[in-house]
């Protein structure tokens, strides 16, 4: 009876599996942060030739003076953080806690970044609401992380 515990005890552990809210919050982030990631990178490369064509046209789209008074450095900065967001829902994908710190950190550093750059437009609510909705239900899921 001793020995059949001990073989118990050395069989390898079932992986643990990832909640399925924490699977729907790391899919919308794949998302969210995938698809900004690369906007913001095509922006930045193409700046000038974007700007360019934005000031030249006679379409006068909403939000068009404030893509057009940004500094280039807001859309390389959002880029980096975007990535830093995208690779920390990776890292959460795969149940690791660092990923919600990576995710946490770059969320609120956007959020900065919006009031730095962008605050004479007004103050980003919906985005720190949204944001403050996924970190808070990221960090109820961390017990599932290690």
């Amino acid at each position: 009876m001793e020995a059949e515990k001990t073989n118990l005890n050395i069989l390898p552990s079932e992986p643990q599996k990832r909640p399925d809210l924490l699977t729907v919050l790391c899919v919308l982030t794949f998302i969210g942060s995938g698809l900004s990631f690369f906007s913001y990178l095509v922006f930045s490369m193409s700046f000038d030739s974007i700007s360019e064509v934005l000031s030249e046209s006679e379409i006068d789209l909403p939000g068009m003076d404030m893509i057009l008074n940004t500094p280039i450095s807001f859309y390389y900065s959002g880029t980096l953080l975007f990535g830093i967001s995208f690779w920390g829902a990776i890292k959460m994908w795969n149940l690791k806690k660092a990923g919600f710190h990576l995710y946490t950190a770059s969320q609120i550093l956007l959020i900065i970044l919006q009031v730095i750059y962008m605050g004479q437009y007004g103050f980003p609510y919906l985005s720190v609401f949204i944001t403050g909705v996924f970190v808070l239900l990221y960090f109820r899921n961390l017990k599932y992380m290690s």
